[in-house]
């Protein structure tokens, strides 16, 4: 059987649902808001999510100390995503000014009731326990919610249960989503009202900084509320990949707990320690870029899941032993402010310990059932030691932690004086490192990519996820250098491109998602000749079918909309330029093809656009850009030009003369990036001001469904050209140099290398030339076309080949990190290393 005809596609799910049924549903999601049921770890990143999404979000726990204690680190959690590009300013301020963190539900005795009867008995007596213990304000909001995310521990009857009553009382086609790791949503569903709107969404975590995630669908829900889970999720900055069935684990989960229950058998057989294990474990996974040397990087890996993370808290024991012994001196001294102080760091760290071995115990569980993984996988016998000398530990924590929330002067005692017993740390049997051998080595190496690529293969041919979706899946979730799927068998490069195409009503998407590792970095949706000829085959096929009035062109979610064109490929080929002239006229062909393309293709940007992406937009019918959608054509600072068109088609959008200093950049040596508002201001993106990004995918349902006002997609026509356009924007104009408004701009190329000014007098040629379409024939010829290429490829082995050393060099990254690289910064480290 092929491939094909395994899996599911997304037009499978979305070509079933009206438009305007989805608009309406994400609309009144809008409205209402979420309950976020449950508010730890992984509850507290998903109420920030929620949050950042545009929705008033209420969060419920036992009680509101609580809920206060589990989100007090909610605004540090926004500064750093907007240091990291993954919130926006304006979101932020949105989500302050709005208010969307609403006061906390809490039930009588921090217990949801359970219910029993018929439906309707069930119905009454949970409206009637409403009205009888919250007042009017609180039921209001309670009942106009349309989206409630679960994300309590993984037990069956206490999610049920919770569920259950919500959905009694929040309107009959409002999302009830759970979040959870292991269980099935069918059960879960069992006895919800309209069990077509249950389904799962699965974070990854830690939920707010891990773009992946995962939507699954339940044997009873609707395409039209998967859907709007999906747009949800992009809307939070997620890359979602949908999952079509309700199976154990989903897809993530089920790879991840198959490879590490793989390491724990192998080190049960005695084929290495466990710490030369988790080291062939990262070399296998993180092969591209385990020799960085940066501590960021180093730090990284060992936070990766791996054996160790089923060793024991053995430092924080040890911690809490040191502060409690200086606590009984403190007392003695009269030193009480210190001593409360440490007494807080102590629980803090008690509650650390408490929620990592919650995770021991959840994973060991999920390894003890390993028969569910579809695999010939057995069940390490370790597993259950560690899970019982976990749930010991975990006990012994919340019998202390138990005791000081009912009486607080229970902090200044001991662990072992409130439970009886010493906080030791468990130790996992193991043996001494062994002297293994090159073929050794590999053959644990090769165990573990064995089961990893057998269970992604056999979650293919259950049909529960498409072969690119699991590729992204693994690489974004869990960083992995590596993907189980490659073209060859079964599969061929359409499938495993990072290409989705969906059909919608009379509206087709055409949806990009793939990383890969270039230059030791993690980049998203680097345009490979795969991805190029996917989204080029897909715009000739849309183009084709006379159902289809209307195309759109995105990323599959997250902070980049694409990185630009391949590195990678093209250092891979480096010696081959043949291929990398084919490679040009590939992105350029496609880039044609979607400017000559007879129907409307409208580009949604909400992330950052770099190069060859820019390029694509440009060409499009029409661009919509969140505030997250920066632009940046940086050619010029690898000593190249914008080959696949972006000369002719930018400056048609914002004018030569902004063109110019935007891609040459003569006013330094970078290149200059273009923010989501100036791009709005000189005409790129065709909305006047950026959107939120909580807003794009409401828009984008709004506009298939017609209901924006202006805007009728399946008549759209493609803007003039306006190369003689002159921004009159102050601010964009001191930006980038332009001078007066009433004289004509001038540009100089001083302060730059021969090869970088030679580099931007042509990219400038090419743009004062753009209005003739045959100049770029005549200017660009194969041979001047070598001659780019060579000279690129030279400046970066000059450039990218030092940076690189320096990454992966101890004590060159030391310096790096210290200093700045410099000969001073190797004197600070080689003074610190050597005293």
């Amino acid at each position: 059987m092929s491939a094909k005809t395994i899996t599911p596609s997304y037009s499978s799910v979305f070509s079933t649902v009206s438009p305007t049924e989805v608009a309406g549903l994400l609309k009144k999601i809008n409205a209402g808001g979420a309950i976020q049921a449950g508010t730890k770890t992984m509850g507290a990143g998903i109420s920030v999510l929620d949050k950042r999404a545009g929705l008033t979000v209420m969060p419920m726990d036992i009680s509101k100390e609580a809920v206060a204690e589990n989100l007090a680190g909610i605004v540090k959690r926004d500064d750093g995503a907007v240091r990291a590009r993954a919130l926006g300013l304006n979101q932020r301020a949105h989500s302050v000014v709005a208010n969307l963190l609403e006061e906390p539900l809490v039930f009588p005795n921090g217990r949801v009731p359970s219910l029993s009867g018929t439906p309707d008995e069930k119905r009454d007596f949970a409206l009637t326990f409403l009205e009888t213990n919250f007042d009017e304000d609180i039921r209001q909001k309670i009942q106009n919610k349309m989206l409630i995310v679960e994300a309590l521990p993984e037990n069956l009857k206490l999610k049920k249960q919770v569920l259950e009553f919500l959905a009694y009382v929040v309107p009959e086609d409002a999302i009830i989503a759970t979040n959870t790791s292991s269980l099935s949503i069918d059960e879960i569903a069992e006895n919800i009202p309209n069990p077509e709107r249950v389904l799962g969404i699965h974070y990854f975590f830690p939920a707010d900084q891990n773009e992946a995630a995962e939507v699954i669908r339940g044997s009873k829900t609707s395409d039209k509320h998967l859907m709007a889970a999906y747009y949800l999720l992009k809307a939070e900055g997620k890359k979602p990949i949908m999952v079509f069935k309700d199976r154990p684990l989903a897809v993530g989960n089920r790879i991840f707990v198959a490879v590490l229950g793989k390491a724990q058998e192998l080190a049960e057989k005695g084929l290495a320690s466990r710490r030369q294990i988790d080291q062939i474990y990262l070399q296998t996974f993180y092969k591209d870029q385990i020799g960085i040397q940066f501590q960021k990087a180093k730090e990284g890996f060992k936070k990766a899941i791996k054996l160790d993370f089923f060793n024991d808290e053995a430092r924080i024991y040890k911690k809490v032993s040191e502060i409690e012994k200086e606590i009984d001196n403190l007392t003695l001294k009269g030193k009480y402010q210190k001593r409360d102080k440490l007494t807080d760091e102590k629980v803090k760290l008690l509650k650390e310990a408490a929620d990592a071995l919650g995770q021991k115990i959840l994973y060991a569980g999920i390894l003890e059932n390993a028969h569910v993984l579809g695999t010939a996988l057995k069940t390490p016998e370790l597993t259950k030691f560690i899970k019982k000398e976990a749930q010991e530990k975990l006990s012994l924590i919340n019998q202390y932690l138990n005791a000081i929330k009912y009486v607080p002067a229970n902090k200044l005692k001991t662990v072992k004086e409130i439970t009886g017993k010493e906080l030791e740390s468990y130790v996992i049997p193991d043996i001494p490192d062994k002297n293994l051998t090159k073929a050794q080595r590999q053959h644990i190496s090769d165990q573990l990519k064995g089961i990893f690529t057998a269970t992604a293969d056999q979650i293919r041919k259950e049909g529960l996820a498409t072969p690119s979706d699991i590729n992204l899946l693994v690489r974004t979730a869990f960083e992995y250098n590596t993907a189980p799927f490659s073209p060859g068998n079964e599969l061929g490069e359409q499938e495993l491109s990072g290409v989705q195409t969906y059909i919608q009503g009379d509206t087709a998407t055409i949806e990009i998602g793939f990383n890969q590792i270039q230059f030791l970095m993690n980049m998203a949706n680097s345009l490979t000749p795969e991805i190029l000829k996917a989204v080029r085959n897909a715009v000739k096929e849309f183009e084709a079918n006379p159902n289809i009035k209307v195309i759109f062109l995105e990323s599959k979610g997250g902070k980049v909309f694409s990185s630009g064109a391949s590195l990678k490929y093209v250092h891979e080929n480096r010696g081959n330029m043949k291929k990398l002239i084919e490679y040009v006229e590939l992105g350029y062909d496609t880039v044609q093809t979607i400017k000559n393309c007879s129907k409307p293709v409208i580009g949604l940007s909400d992330g950052s656009s770099v190069g060859g992406s820019v390029e694509l937009l440009a060409v499009c019918t029409a661009r919509y850009g969140t505030e997250n959608a920066s632009i940046a054509l940086p050619e010029r600072s690898l000593k190249l030009a914008p080959l696949w068109g972006g000369t002719e088609n930018v400056p048609a959008l914002i004018g030569k003369e902004l063109a110019i200093p935007f891609a040459c950049n003569s006013r330094g040596k970078k290149f200059a990036w273009m923010t989501a508002e100036i791009a709005c201001k000189a005409g790129f993106y065709n909305n006047a001001k950026p959107l939120l990004r909580s807003e794009l995918y409401q828009f984008k349902a709004d506009l298939i469904a017609g209901e924006v006002p202006g805007i009728d997609i399946r008549s759209l026509k493609r803007r003039e050209p306006e190369f003689d356009k002159r921004i009159t924007d102050y601010e964009v104009r001191r930006k980038f140099g332009l001078g007066r408004l009433d004289k004509k701009s001038h540009y100089t190329h001083s302060g730059l290398s021969l090869r970088t000014r030679t580099t931007a007098i042509l990219i400038e040629q090419l743009i004062e030339n753009a209005h003739d379409p045959s100049y770029r024939g005549r200017k660009i010829t194969k041979e001047k076309l070598e001659e780019i290429i060579t000279g690129a490829l030279e400046y970066s082995d000059q450039t990218v080949k030092p940076q690189l050393w320096i990454a992966q060099n101890k004590y060159a990254a030391k310096a790096a990190e210290i200093g700045t690289g410099t000969m001073i910064g190797l004197g600070k480290v080689i003074k610190k290393l050597f005293g």
